[in-house]
């Protein structure tokens, strides 16, 4: 059994939420890192069909980007991201600048603008 266990590969998990308008603030998703205790909050971008989807373009478009290797979903609609890198922290965008986190979000826009376009 210790074999068993021993081969179990290990992920670093992030739960990915959708938090609905409010009367002062629009969709948005938060990312939490289930790893590191970090966690940030998004815009809800229309243009994808799901949330986990914005937050994996968040996470690939950071300047230290983290890939996500699978995905897991519970009956409560939330998602669960999972990666093999332990270390990367996914608030760069905060640690250099707040302006950085709207050339992000546009970038995140760019990029699902041409892939309906292109059926990428």
């Amino acid at each position: 059994m210790k074999n068993y266990f021993d081969n179990i590969k290990r992920y670093r998990a992030f739960s990915v939420k959708y938090r609905p308008a409010t009367d002062f603030k629009s969709s948005r998703i938060t990312i939490y890192d289930e790893r590191l205790g970090e966690r940030v909050t998004i815009p809800y971008n229309h243009s994808f069909d799901n949330p986990w989807q914005i937050a994996v373009t968040y996470l690939l478009n950071l300047p230290h980007p983290i890939e996500i290797e699978s995905l897991g979903m519970s009956k409560d609609d939330s998602h669960v991201l999972l990666t093999t890198n332990f270390s990367t922290s996914m608030k760069q965008a905060e640690l250099n600048h707040r302006d950085e986190d709207e050339e992000l979000y546009n970038a995140m826009e760019e990029k699902a603008d041409a892939q309906r376009k292109y059926g990428e």
